[in-house]
């Protein structure tokens, strides 16, 4: 009963915590690649739970290639034995940033896989199918491969000249469109100039490389025509890479307003960026369909800045989000408020920085923490300062000042308390505010639409401020009694006074509202 063999799998598995609703960069690149070199190859997405061994069973590969993250890792590593029980014929082999850690103690303490690819897949995948399939080639000469060698695992150096981008064909789209997916990912780059402390990119992929600004375009029109798709995420490092002018930003928004692609988009910005940016480049970018700009600001603390070795400053955050700003484009950061080293007066900085820019209320960016992946820079300083207890757990470190433990432990027991009791997601407030901003630029020109959104938005404009204002006074507060001496009782009583539950209620339900009456108007066009 089983179908024609193909070459390959390649699947993504998702622990229950894991949303789906995204295509899967690494593993469509690694797709596209080895279809172009003749192999057959389907790819699938699997929550932990939902795993379809039958379909797996039909499609019968001969090798599956399965993308690891450090929060899936184990979810992947529980699905590798039991597949290799149900199919012991089967050839496994894993990469992503997950087996970056320790990958020959991986490989030797797993024994249900057979190989890992270190670094980008789509070279040394294709030469893994070449010598295991067509029996063409030497394991011991693929580079980043970890394989078995007389029963113990071996590894080959990485290769130091990645492939060229310019021979890698455009993303494979099967996930967008057997999904329905409403946001098309776009790659225009790899690695990153930036060598921030708290980043895989800059260790790894060491070298920035950028495909043309035309062949960029073309594959937006490409994805636009052929799936629907009109809305974008470019997931480069830093759009305005490699930094030394923006000349590449210029011509890739030119093109885009010279072909009409019509289409929205977002992308990360360093925030220094309003640096060297001209009224002329903020004015492309907007009229190209920039709509939403993600920040690299990471923390508003000078001490924060020098840990995480970021190049700009608390003041270029300020000038940058204004800038965006001013320019009608949205504006969302990448923000780490606790990491080992923090400090009182880091959150203090922390915490009025977000207030100051009306983000007070954006209750993930206030429980945000560093996660300490594999060949990050900092993830070794955490090592070597002996605050790690668990490398393989993302938070698996002590903070300097023990206090600080014992806040984020409070933030974590009433965010799980909101959940539990009320079945409120404090972080749904943000997610709910920014989507209603997304939409009203996205849809700008939808009259009917826009008159939606306009009459039920999440949150009025009263209690946006008044959301904003009582969130600051509840975290410096805590933060005082953090000082004084902690007494539980009293921060419950300070989290009642400021963030009671009446009033966070009739946030969530006008959000709910929201919601509804947006659902609605969409499902009857």
């Amino acid at each position: 009963w089983l179908t024609k063999m193909k070459d390959a799998l390649l699947l993504s598995i998702l622990t229950d915590q894991m949303m789906p609703g995204n295509e899967e960069p690494g593993l469509l690149y690694i797709l596209s690649y080895i279809r172009a070199k003749g192999y057959t190859a389907e790819i699938r997405v699997y929550k932990q739970s939902a795993i379809n061994f039958e379909e797996i069973q039909r499609i019968n590969p001969a090798v599956i290639g399965i993308t690891t993250y450090t929060m899936n890792l184990d979810a992947v590593l529980t699905f590798s034995s039991l597949l290799k029980e149900k199919m012991p014929q089967m050839t496994l082999c894993l990469g992503g940033n997950g087996v970056e850690g320790d990958p020959v103690k991986l490989l030797d303490s797993n024994k249900a896989v057979d190989f890992l690819i270190l670094g980008e897949g789509e070279s040394a995948f294709e030469q893994l199918l070449k010598a295991f399939i067509n029996k063409d080639g030497k394991l011991s000469e693929i580079p980043g491969l970890v394989y078995r060698m007389n029963g113990a695992a071996v590894m080959n150096d990485r290769n130091d000249k990645p492939i060229s981008l310019r021979t890698i064909p455009w993303m494979a789209r099967d996930l967008l469109r057997d999904n329905q997916y409403e946001i098309a990912l776009i790659s225009g780059s790899r690695g990153c100039t930036g060598r921030c402390s708290f980043c895989v990119t800059g260790n790894i992929k060491k070298r920035w490389r950028g495909r043309t600004p035309a062949d960029i375009v073309e594959e937006i029109q490409h994805v636009k025509n052929t799936y629907g798709i009109h809305v974008f995420y470019f997931i480069d490092c830093s759009f305005e890479n490699p930094g030394e002018s923006y000349d590449r930003v210029d011509e890739i928004v030119s093109l885009m307003i010279d072909a009409n692609t019509y289409v929205h988009y977002q992308a990360f910005f360093r925030s220094d960026f309003h640096r060297m940016a001209t009224s002329e480049i903020m004015s492309k970018l907007k009229r190209s369909g920039l709509y939403c700009t993600i920040l690299g600001v990471e923390s508003a603390n000078k001490d924060g800045l020098k840990l995480y070795n970021k190049s700009a400053s608390v003041l270029d955050h300020q000038r940058c989000i204004d800038l965006f700003r001013a320019n009608d484009i949205c504006v969302e950061l990448g923000f780490i408020m606790f990491q080992p080293y923090t400090t009182i007066e880091c959150l203090r900085d922390n915490i009025r920085f977000l207030y100051k820019n009306n983000m007070a209320f954006y209750f993930d960016y206030i429980g945000s923490r560093f996660s300490q992946y594999p060949n990050c820079s900092l993830t070794e300083k955490i090592f070597r300062d002996g605050l790690c207890y668990e490398k393989n757990n993302l938070h698996g470190y002590h903070f300097v000042h023990p206090e600080i433990q014992v806040l984020y432990d409070y933030l974590t027991a009433m965010f799980n308390r909101y959940s539990r009791n009320y079945g409120l997601n404090l972080t749904h407030i943000h997610t709910s505010y920014i989507s209603y901003e997304y939409k009203k630029r996205i849809h700008a020109d939808d009259y009917n639409y826009l008159s939606v959104l306009n009459k039920y938005p999440p949150i009025s404009a009263k209690n946006f401020l008044a959301l904003n204002e009582s969130s600051y006074r509840w975290f410096e507060s805590l933060l005082d009694l953090l000082e004084s001496g902690w007494q539980e009782k009293e921060a419950d009583r300070i989290t009642i006074q400021y963030l009671p539950d009446t009033f966070m209620l009739e946030i969530m339900n006008t959000i709910k509202k929201s919601s509804f009456f947006i659902k609605k108007y969409i499902f009857k066009t």
